[in-house]
């Protein structure tokens, strides 16, 4: 039962940085998706994406306001996220709940989008991108699939 379940974490981890990898890379429409890569307990990519988002708006001088707004952001979707998972726990849809929790994320970008400045969110988007492909780099390092 415990190697079914890694299994599943590292099947479940490899698609979900696949879909952000190639969500980074928008189309013209500009919308990315990040998904998350985890099921411990729902949400778990979102709190690595949340991780890895505080660094990025460090950076940045965004105001109380833009602060805040992002926060509650970030609660609503971890919420949504882990309602979705418990949801879909016993369901055989996977496709369905991949592309529900790539809708979700699709608006969280969507939403974050609408809190910050065109230039914020240029900034915002090129660093993610970075710190996501630092971590992604990282994660597989630790694997040991011998990839940089």
């Amino acid at each position: 039962m415990k190697r079914f379940i890694t299994i599943v974490a590292v099947a479940t981890l490899s698609l979900t940085f696949g879909a952000i990898a190639q969500a980074q890379d928008a189309g013209p429409t500009g919308g990315q998706v990040q998904s998350k890569h985890e099921h411990a307990g729902g949400g778990g990519g979102l709190k690595v994406l949340v991780k890895i988002q505080k660094d990025v708006l460090a950076s940045m001088h965004l105001t109380g306001d833009q602060q805040k707004q992002i926060d509650a952001l970030n609660k609503s979707t971890m919420d949504q996220m882990k309602s979705m998972h418990k949801a879909n726990k016993d369901s055989t849809d996977k496709k369905a709940a991949g592309d529900a929790r790539k809708d979700l994320m699709k608006k969280y970008n969507e939403s974050i989008r609408g809190i910050l400045t065109a230039d914020e969110f240029k900034t915002y988007h090129e660093q993610m991108k970075a710190k996501m492909k630092d971590y992604r780099d990282a994660h597989k390092k630790d694997k040991g699939d011998g990839k940089p």
